[in-house]
């Protein structure tokens, strides 16, 4: 019996320092994030979003949460699914309205477009969108 808990103790203790902290990031919140970008840069759209959203699952009061939720909308707008990732970007404004990201969001919202084909002639006016986006955000960049 003193052996299992012995044991028991050990397992917590080794499990607790796995968790230590890094610089800001547990070392399980920086391996969750290192594996999802790797699944990003190799081209794993699919399998990079099941990853961002288990990183936001498991660590929603991380420093990069609002990194994972913007690399979610990112993913899908390289996996070809424009109308989802517009959606993803809409969702992030909303979510991290105050995140220093917001202008590559804004970005990649406008890519998502484009490559959908919705910035046309008869699509979105641009002049418009861009009207829209100084009204919510004012002038980005400037203080």
């Amino acid at each position: 019996m003193k052996h299992i808990l012995l044991i028991l103790l050990f397992l917590f203790l080794l499990s607790k320092e796995t968790l230590a902290d890094t610089g800001g990031l547990g070392v399980a919140e920086e391996r969750q994030y290192d594996f999802a970008m790797s699944l990003f840069n190799e081209g794993e759209y699919y399998r990079a979003i099941t990853e961002w959203k288990r990183f936001i699952f498991y660590f929603p009061k991380s420093e990069l949460i609002d990194d994972a939720a913007l690399f979610i909308g990112k993913s899908y707008l390289m996996g070809k699914e424009y109308d989802t990732a517009i959606e993803e970007f809409r969702m992030f404004r909303e979510n991290f309205p105050e995140s220093d990201l917001i202008p590559e969001c804004l970005y990649s919202t406008g890519l998502g477009h484009l490559k959908k084909g919705s910035i046309t002639g008869q699509g979105i006016s641009l002049k418009k969108s861009y009207g829209n986006i100084l009204i919510q955000y004012g002038q980005i960049g400037q203080s």
